[in-house]
């Protein structure tokens, strides 16, 4: 029955939580997508959001060492959270636990990380 559906995340699962606090802040379309180069207007400081979507399409650690290689060129990265979360306590509670296990992998090679609510 298992290989009729997939669980968001199943890489992360035996992956510490993240104990550090981090604050969701509010949508903000200035920011660019990780996969933009950087730009002129990223002289001094260089920020980039990537989507959680992004982290459960990952089906392997290589693949996910790929991606955090990739992200660590930048200054600080925002992941923005692409589900809709409000109304179901269940679904929220896996999403953040998700979170955190990601965030445990991000924090040793990324130093400024924040989260974004990326629904209305």
């Amino acid at each position: 029955m298992k290989t009729t559906y997939k669980i968001l995340g199943s890489i992360y699962d035996k992956i510490k939580e993240s104990e550090k606090e981090y604050n969701i802040s509010n949508f903000d379309n200035r920011i660019l997508n990780y996969q933009e180069r950087r730009s002129i207007f990223d002289y001094e400081y260089c920020v980039r959001k990537i989507k959680l979507s992004e982290f459960f399409k990952i089906e392997s650690m290589d693949s996910l060492e790929h991606l955090i290689n990739n992200l660590e060129m930048y200054d600080k990265i925002i992941i923005s959270i692409d589900y809709n979360v409000v109304g179901d306590l269940i679904f929220f509670n896996f999403i953040m636990k998700r979170i955190r296990q990601i965030l445990t992998l991000l924090e040793p090679s990324i130093k400024k990380m924040e989260l974004m609510n990326d629904c209305p």
